[in-house]
């Protein structure tokens, strides 16, 4: 699939200057993105990454690609953005349009994992109501897909979690779980900006202060 950059949008001036990548700075600027899936070592309480590439043509026609890695905690940040965003989709996977769940069906990547030993307390609005979400398990699972008509990622958060008792009952509240939830994520251009990922000594994923900048290099064709 093949989308358009707008470089003032995605912050990747500094990532080209001095790598000898010229690109048209007046127009959108075409290019791709391909995503594989990077575990954790640990397997105990695992944080894994995503990994993507961008691929692009300078302004003589010549590829070029630079890669990039952003851990899961980006996943449940965009999960917990809903909350704030009443437009930003976030439903339970059976109430969405069939077009969005045939998207997982091949999806970029699959089995995220994000852990934590907290009980990772989230306000939700699902179906016309508020609810109170606790996670059951100390991991999560992510999938990840691309939508080619709107051009925006989404995600799949796998049922496995549960409702916050204090929650006053509502339709929701009366099941003991809830089921999987596809939300929206974003632009994919929000990427480039959690450059973030980095292995720790404990084998984790983990996320550096400060975005690395995108080291764009000559490639072969694609």
């Amino acid at each position: 699939m093949t989308l358009l950059l707008t470089l003032s949008e995605t912050d990747l001036e500094t990532s080209i200057a001095g790598t000898g990548l010229l690109l048209d700075h007046k127009r959108p600027i075409p290019y791709e993105l391909t995503f594989s899936h990077l575990p954790a070592q640990d397997p105990e309480s695992p944080i894994d990454a995503i990994e993507w590439g961008i691929h692009l043509r300078d302004v003589e026609g010549r590829p070029w690609s630079a890669t990039g890695r952003t851990p899961s905690d980006f996943l449940l940040e965009r999960l917990a953005a809903t909350q704030f965003d009443n437009w930003r989709l976030c439903l339970p996977v059976d109430d969405a349009p069939d077009a969005l769940r045939a998207l997982f069906d091949a999806p970029l990547c699959a089995n995220i994992r994000y852990s934590s030993d907290d009980r990772l307390y989230r306000s939700l609005r699902l179906r016309g109501e508020w609810v109170q979400v606790m996670c059951r398990s100390s991991t999560l699972y992510f999938d990840l897909a691309l939508n080619s008509t709107d051009e925006l990622l989404y995600a799949r958060l796998q049922a496995g979690y549960c409702y916050d008792q204090n929650t006053p009952l509502s339709t929701l509240s009366r099941m003991d779980e809830l089921p999987a939830l596809l939300f929206e994520v974003g632009e994919p251009a929000l990427l480039f900006r959690r450059n973030t990922g980095y292995l720790d000594a404990d084998g984790q994923w983990s996320e550096s202060v400060w975005p690395q900048p995108l080291r764009f290099s000559p490639s072969e064709t694609r």
